[in-house]
């Protein structure tokens, strides 16, 4: 049995701690379980695997470790996972390293044993070999576009949140295009104090707005913040391009619709870094901003590193306002947390 007794955070956060437990499952050829109620049951084939919380005996607990109440208590323990040889709590193993899915699967005599994981794990290396069955389990539900509402910046917008006119592209016969852009522009939470190291505005969009041509700008954000007046002067900022802003209420339908375009930029949140990592898209625009934790300089979320080895995804440098070219992957250089010379 594998089992994640920590769910914590929002839909990208609980997506790499399903994902980590279920890339550990199949390699074992062991059942996984998680439980319904979180976001990620609005994927099909989750919720096929997902139980009543209150079915579960929650008995257990693990040495010095939180009772299995399904959530941990050390929230921001990133990378912890145990071993249990049997189901009576006697702790094995434990990391707070940055734990691999090599790692747990190369301990000694683990087809043998029960395994509880803890954490989100989110290094992106652990998950580029298993892209494909990722997006298999991963699969989106069919989009209903009646769950979607489109706005543009009205033309004398001001930095008045009123200034919001409702426009429907679908109606106007103006689907999707390979030209297309969508931006995952982030606010919400990543606009208040604690979290505004998180932000990337749009004079860090700009670099990509700038480096060629796009026929259409859509942004996706957080429902609330279209209408909210103190986060609206971050929409207002991309007037010159004329965006169109996306609303859905519901995150996964909201993912699914980022994750069919062709070019993405993606800002420094794990519910962007799904909608790149699912997509089939051409252009990825990874950020390397001057800080945050997808910097090269953080220190907060060090046990965190999202840099993938993939084909098509481009690193934005906020510091040199340059855009890498697709072999710069080849450089990462994980174990330093850099680039290679």
């Amino acid at each position: 049995m594998v089992e994640l007794w920590f769910y914590s955070g929002r839909l990208g956060n609980c997506m790499f701690m399903h994902a980590f437990t279920r890339i550990v499952g199949d390699s074992l050829g062991v059942k996984t379980q998680l439980p319904k109620g979180t976001e990620i049951t609005e994927f099909p084939l989750i919720a096929q695997d997902s139980i009543n919380v209150p079915e579960h005996d929650g008995k257990y607990e693990i040495g010095d470790g939180p009772i299995n109440d399904r959530t941990c208590q050390n929230e921001n323990d990133n990378m912890a996972w145990l071993i249990e040889k049997t189901f009576s709590g006697g702790k094995i193993e434990s990391y707070e390293d940055q734990v691999s899915i090599q790692k747990v699967l190369g301990h000694p005599n683990i087809c043998n044993m029960w395994s509880v994981l803890l954490g989100n794990f989110e290094l992106g290396e652990n998950y580029t070999p298993y892209r494909n069955k990722l997006r298999k389990w991963f699969t989106f539900p069919t989009v209903d576009m009646k769950d979607f509402e489109f706005f543009k910046l009205h033309p004398r917008a001001d930095g008045i949140d009123e200034f919001f006119v409702h426009h429907d592209p679908f109606q106007l016969g103006d689907a999707v295009t390979p030209d297309d852009l969508v931006i995952s522009l982030r606010l919400e939470d990543y606009t208040n104090d604690e979290n505004l190291d998180r932000l990337l505005d749009f004079e860090y969009f700009r670099i990509i707005l700038e480096s060629r041509k796009f026929n259409r700008v859509y942004i996706i954000t957080n429902p609330g913040s279209i209408g909210h007046g103190t986060q609206f002067k971050y929409l207002l900022a991309f007037k010159e391009y004329d965006p169109i802003i996306v609303r859905v209420y519901k995150p996964v339908a909201s993912m699914a619709f980022a994750a069919s375009f062709d070019n993405i930029a993606i800002s420094q949140s794990t519910y962007s870094w799904w909608i790149a990592f699912l997509s089939h898209a051409r252009n990825v625009y990874y950020p390397l901003p001057i800080k945050g934790p997808f910097s090269l300089t953080d220190e907060k979320f060090c046990n965190c590193d999202l840099r993938v080895a993939c084909r098509g995804w481009l690193y934005v440098d906020e510091a040199t306002r340059t855009i890498m070219p697709e072999a710069s992957y080849r450089k990462i250089d994980y174990p330093n947390y850099s680039w290679k010379p």
